[in-house]
């Protein structure tokens, strides 16, 4: 039995971005530039640079080079999630050429 790995289907990068406050109860989808990013990738995960207690984030590329990603708030209180470098984990399900996704 063999396998066949496609390992450029996988990637992760590294975007430094400054997310603006989520008001409580509710989610705010927030845009950024990701050189590379197509929307055949599926966003996998998001892991920000810290975590805040009521706050969650995920991730989608809706438009080639930009992801949004939504910031979600269940707490009373606002929040704002934390500034820095985020890692965002991404899959090419067709399998296509070769990509070259790049942070900032």
């Amino acid at each position: 039995m063999g396998a066949t790995v496609l390992e450029h289907r996988w990637g992760a990068v590294s975007i430094t971005i400054t997310p603006t406050a989520v008001t409580s109860f509710t989610s705010s989808a927030q845009s950024f530039t990701v050189g590379g990013l197509t929307t055949q990738m599926q966003i996998l995960r998001v892991s920000p640079p810290s975590f805040n207690a009521g706050a969650g984030v995920t991730g989608l590329c809706q438009s080639n080079g930009n992801i949004t990603l939504m910031f979600s708030n269940i707490t009373g209180s606002p929040i704002t999630p934390a500034p820095g470098s985020y890692v965002v984990n991404w899959f090419r399900p067709d399998g296509g050429p070769r990509t070259t996704v790049t942070g900032t």
